[in-house]
């Protein structure tokens, strides 16, 4: 996907840390002069491939008051040619990045708030812990349920707010075994709160698409889950229909075209 943004809408961001969590997983840690962004926000990272600019969306995992930057994605065996670029990169290195594009802020209207993500979706979920360690206000219960197979990013953190904060933090490595979770918890949060949660859903397209198509047969409407939607067009994140997002970005607020 090549990079539509004009020149003033680049930052130049310098790699201090790559964190390797997993087999696939990695996270870069940039510093660098960039404007304001939010819980939800995303940016495209711009490479130079083969002479020629390509970028891909990614959520910020960080808060901006945490002075990092940072995004995480997934890195296979036979990576694309622009996941394969960005691998090469080393600390030290000057990389560009768009503008940060508004994305799904966090309701508050007194109504818990489930995070659900397969795979490295949970990377955009973060954000939203942290904004929530920040300020509780309107949120009673925050949960956060994340389906990966390749193992569990961000665990020990996720340890640290179930201690301090009022969150849980799930993690499955099946769908089957998700599903029935996900109807156990979401009654267990409406029976403890008497209102429906607001249900964040971020992943795979396929991930998306069953995961909303499961919870209208438990009876929630679409104004209870907000959803994450590739656009198949140049504001495409570029992940796989089902190989698990790599950025976690494009989530919106309403459910567009998915039925």
């Amino acid at each position: 996907m090549s990079c539509s943004c004009g020149p003033k809408e680049r930052y130049e961001l310098e790699i201090i840390d790559i964190i390797k969590h997993d087999e696939f997983t990695y996270s870069y840690d940039f510093k660098g002069d960039l404007e304001s962004w939010h819980e939800g926000d995303a940016s495209k990272l711009i490479l130079d491939v083969d002479g020629k600019e390509e970028a891909r969306r990614f959520s910020y995992v960080t808060l901006e008051d945490e002075d990092l930057i940072r995004f995480t994605t997934r890195i296979k065996s036979s990576p694309s040619s622009y996941k394969s670029k960005l691998h090469e990169h080393k600390i030290g290195d000057v990389l560009k990045v768009s503008s940060p594009k508004e994305g799904l802020r966090l309701k508050r209207e007194n109504r818990p708030v489930a995070l659900i993500s397969n795979g490295v979706g949970i990377a955009a979920i973060r954000a939203y812990i942290k904004k929530y360690e920040k300020d509780s206000l309107g949120i009673p219960e925050m949960l956060q349920i994340n389906v990966d197979r390749h193992g569990k990013i961000f665990q020990e953190e996720m340890n640290d707010f179930e201690k301090r904060l009022s969150f849980r933090s799930i993690y499955l490595d099946d769908r089957k075994t998700f599903y029935s979770r996900l109807d156990f918890e979401m009654q267990t949060l409406m029976e403890k709160h008497q209102v429906e949660p607001y249900i964040y859903v971020i992943g795979s397209d396929a991930f998306v698409i069953e995961t909303r198509s499961h919870l209208k047969t438990l009876g929630f409407s679409n104004e209870d889950i907000l959803i994450e939607k590739h656009v198949l067009s140049s504001e495409s994140c570029g992940c796989g229909p089902d190989n698990g997002c790599g950025c976690g970005a494009n989530i919106i607020k309403t459910i567009g075209g998915i039925n």
